[in-house]
């Protein structure tokens, strides 16, 4: 349970919720820093964030974990050096303190390398780290660990105060009371991928995440690697302040109307980041093209009927046109001769001999879209004196608002009676 939020607290209210006998010696200080924000949050009179006041304790709660209050544990830490002098890495230099190599930039001008050593931690969770724990000199006694020695990079004014903990595979900034502020998991942290536009060709996703310790971001299609970006000008990482990054990236070349499986993943020299999510994304079915269309070819009624007048008609072989990515329906229009005496008429099908979207001869239709048309065309004579010369009539093709590169043209005629 949590203490109280309000009225008097005692050093036996917290023994309790700290799970101690109610009159143990308590060590405020130490106390304090099992409890989240009192060591480094300012939320009272102005005193600073270190100092510890009574109503800071207001509503805390204690679970410990594995450990035990009051206990300190031996952790491994590691330092930028120079001429093995003890140092820290910067914020911007958290890859380098992951990867536990030497500072990206120049100390001094001595000799930079990285160096250890043991020290105690209050840890809050046997062998782990959060925020508030302290970092001492010993298993015993008030010392913490000075960092008063850290150096700056040719006089910048900012101090190299992260080190790296081997037990805990953890980042931490200390302060100069010996707390610890900031907590940074070494191995990366795990992106998500989203989609931000496709085209038929082309896929763009986004791949946002924490970026703090990341060298590397490769990202996967379909399994397989396909681009690495690099800590620098092509990936911003590697900073502290680096808590939600947005990389974008383009897949180009790609085949219209197929499903891709995305991923990315960061890493570094010491460790891989977990796998992204897996965005599955088909790309657009590409655009509406007519191809494959019919030769132009001659429908003649040579010779008109004399009277009694008889209507003639001339039936067309069956042709074929073919049509990708249709949107909606499709228009067909067969252009009338001239002089109205003859009519020019069309049957359409989806398979050979079966006019099942438009089942009589009609001069023009709308039908449902289709990858193949089988068509028969009708010439029809429609008066006695009908006969007219030779004419070249277009046949109309229009689905999503696209024609055919070249229309094809039919030659029609009604020859006179003989």
């Amino acid at each position: 349970m949590a203490l109280q939020s309000s009225g008097p607290i005692t050093f036996e209210d917290i023994n309790d919720e700290l799970g101690e006998g109610s009159t143990n010696q308590l060590d405020l200080e130490t106390a304090a820093s099992n409890f989240s924000g009192i060591r480094d949050t300012e939320t009272t009179e102005g005193y600073s964030a270190l100092a510890i006041e009574m109503r800071e304790f207001y509503g805390k709660s204690y679970s410990a974990g594995s450990g035990t209050y009051g206990s300190r544990n031996s952790h491994a830490l590691r330092f930028a050096s120079e001429d093995s002098q003890y140092r820290g890495w910067l914020s911007s230099e958290l890859v380098h303190c992951a990867e536990n190599i030497q500072a990206q930039r120049q100390l001094h001008n001595g000799t930079p390398g990285v160096g250890g050593f043991s020290k105690f931690i209050d840890d809050y969770i046997d062998n782990d780290l959060t925020v508030g724990d302290d970092v001492y000199n010993a298993s015993t006694g008030t010392g913490v660990l000075d960092v008063s020695a850290l150096s700056t990079a040719n006089g910048a004014t900012s101090v190299g105060r992260f080190l790296l903990d081997t037990t805990s595979d953890k980042i931490f900034e200390i302060q100069t009371s010996g707390n610890i502020s900031k907590v940074v998991d070494r191995k990366p942290a795990t992106p998500t991928v989203s989609e931000a536009s496709k085209t038929d060709t082309q896929i763009v996703v986004n791949i946002t995440g924490e970026t703090r310790v990341v060298r590397t971001l490769r990202v996967y299609l379909d399994g397989s690697s396909h681009t690495t970006y690099l800590s620098g000008s092509a990936l911003t990482a590697g900073n502290y302040t680096n808590s939600s990054i947005t990389k974008q990236h383009t897949f180009s070349s790609l085949t219209a109307g197929q499903s891709y499986a995305i991923k990315a993943r960061y890493e570094n020299a010491f460790d891989n980041g977990d796998d992204s999510n897996t965005l599955n994304i088909t790309t657009n079915a590409g655009p509406t093209a007519w191809s494959n269309q019919f030769s132009d070819f001659n429908l003649h009624i040579e010779n008109e009927s004399s009277a009694p007048f008889t209507s003639q008609t001339a039936t067309s072989s069956e042709v074929t046109i073919d049509l990708a990515n249709g949107d909606g329906n499709t228009t067909i229009s067969c252009e009338q001769p001239s002089n109205g005496v003859a009519a020019l008429k069309v049957k359409v099908g989806t398979s050979s001999g079966n006019y099942d979207l438009q089942g009589t001869f009609a001069t023009s239709c709308t039908v449902t879209a289709a990858s193949r048309y089988f068509l028969l065309f009708e010439l029809t004579e429609g008066t006695a004196d009908g006969e007219f010369g030779q004419e070249d009539r277009t046949i109309t093709f229009t689905n999503n608002s696209v024609n055919p590169s070249t229309a094809p043209e039919i030659n029609v005629v009604v020859g006179p009676g003989k």
